[in-house]
């Protein structure tokens, strides 16, 4: 029935499919972390390489819808909230997170004396996404992988004294609720993501995606198709009042870079725009500070002169979240995480502060992140209080913690399901304003919702 098969022919098949498996494993490591590339030879070897991958990725989507939100497990024996010591606080959290046991996204106002839900907002996404629907222009947008009910997260939610919330859906529409989770407005022109940071003026700097793309940009995706990112003014009532092409910002200021080596579409990654809200001794209220993840870079912009003051490079790698710390410093969150010859590594964030007066960087509370070890090697973020603590998210590992501000780990907070699947963090703030805080108390406390 079967021909037998010469014993030569059997061994050179056999080198041949060695030879076959150490040059594709070659094509696959220099796609991922070689300075050379090979194309679409090379791309072409790493999309069969993650068929496995996707394959089991489609699988545990199919059983579990929220497998797509999951953290690792790393901290599947932790408690799911530890406080350490007490600490009276007149605070409250914005905590927003996949929720593993409903498999939803959720935004919960925490009190921070005990943990304890004081209000959760619960809208209709059905009713949301078909409204975002009525005015998407087309399938740019992507709806229906970005925002489904399953998929759909509150990202870097805002919550003003009345209660009333904008968040987006990260690559989807941004949208405001009121205290009740009634929808005021969906906006979906854009795919909009990560940061939402209120300004001087009541008004909110939110990054997106153009499309259609910026003149500048068009002559240039022909040939890479890169993503490009804008930053957008949006009113509080949901109006475009500026918007502006990354990549012109940097074309008109002389600075545009190309160093990103492993995502070919997205070579800037914009993920935090932090508002001026107040004249300092090396910026004016109404500049903005750009995070450019993919290329390792801080901008000073002043969007009124179209002008770059400055540009910051240096000891960070897939840096998130700028904020303004004082009349001359930043503080960075450094992800830390970077690549070698030997794959990527990912070390403990750091808390980088700049001073514009010396130019030199610093670190603040080094050591208790040491000693904590904390590390995200995507997302994440860090909030300074005003007593000096520091709140840090470790969005891809679903840990929320609390340093008080001589370095004492006070509380950590993990996102954990009842079945001890832990779930990913989507950027949570402090309000830590007294005024804000009794008239948001006062506006739960009496809310009448049918």
């Amino acid at each position: 029935m079967f021909k037998k098969i010469e014993i030569w022919i059997l061994y050179l098949m056999i080198i041949i499919f060695v030879i076959i498996t150490f040059l594709f494993g070659a094509l696959v490591r220099q796609e991922l972390v070689g300075s050379t590339k090979f194309g679409n030879l090379s791309k072409f070897a790493l999309i069969i390489s993650e068929i496995p991958v996707n394959i089991k990725r489609i699988y545990n989507l199919s059983q579990d819808p929220g497998d797509a939100m999951r953290a690792n497990d790393l901290y599947e024996n932790k408690e799911v909230y530890k406080k350490h010591f007490s600490n009276k606080r007149n605070e409250l959290l914005i905590l927003s997170r996949f929720d593993g046991d409903i498999s939803k996204s959720t935004v919960e106002i925490i009190d921070l004396n005990n943990f304890s839900v004081i209000h959760k907002y619960k809208p209709n996404l059905e009713l949301l996404i078909k409204k975002a629907y009525e005015n998407n222009k087309d399938e740019f947008f992507r709806i229906k992988v970005n925002a489904n009910e399953k998929r759909f997260i509150f990202y870097h939610p805002y919550v003003d004294s009345n209660g009333n919330l904008i968040s987006h859906a990260e690559e989807g529409p941004i949208f405001k609720l009121d205290l009740c989770s009634n929808i005021n407005w969906v906006l979906s022109d854009e795919r909009y993501h990560h940061s939402i940071e209120k300004d001087h003026e009541g008004n909110f700097w939110i990054p997106s995606y153009l499309e259609p793309y910026s003149k500048t940009m068009q002559n240039y995706r022909v040939r890479t198709g890169l993503l490009d990112d804008a930053i957008n003014k949006v009113s509080p009532e949901g109006e475009i009042l500026y918007r502006k092409s990354v990549f012109d910002i940097l074309m008109e200021g002389n600075i545009a870079r190309y160093n990103q080596v492993y995502v070919d579409n997205d070579p800037f990654h914009l993920n935090d725009i932090q508002p001026v809200l107040k004249d300092g001794d090396y910026w004016k209220q109404g500049d903005i500070f750009l995070s450019l993840r993919n290329i390792n870079t801080i901008i000073l912009y002043r969007p009124s002169e179209s002008k770059v003051l400055k540009v910051i490079t240096g000891p960070f790698y897939m840096q998130h979240d700028v904020d303004i710390i004082s009349n001359n410093e930043i503080s960075i969150f450094n992800n830390n995480y970077f690549f070698t010859k030997n794959g990527p590594k990912n070390e403990n964030i750091e808390i980088l502060i700049y001073d514009f007066k010396t130019n030199t960087f610093s670190k603040s509370f080094d050591n208790s992140i040491k000693n904590i070890s904390i590390k995200t090697e995507a997302g994440g973020l860090s909030d300074f209080l005003t007593d000096g603590s520091i709140l840090i998210e470790e969005q891809s590992k679903g840990r929320l913690l609390l340093i008080d501000k001589d370095g004492r780990l006070e509380w950590e907070y993990v996102n954990k399901s009842a079945d001890n699947k832990v779930y990913q963090l989507n950027w949570s703030r402090v309000i830590n304003n007294d005024e804000h805080i009794e008239k948001l108390r006062y506006e739960i406390e009496n809310k009448n919702c049918s």
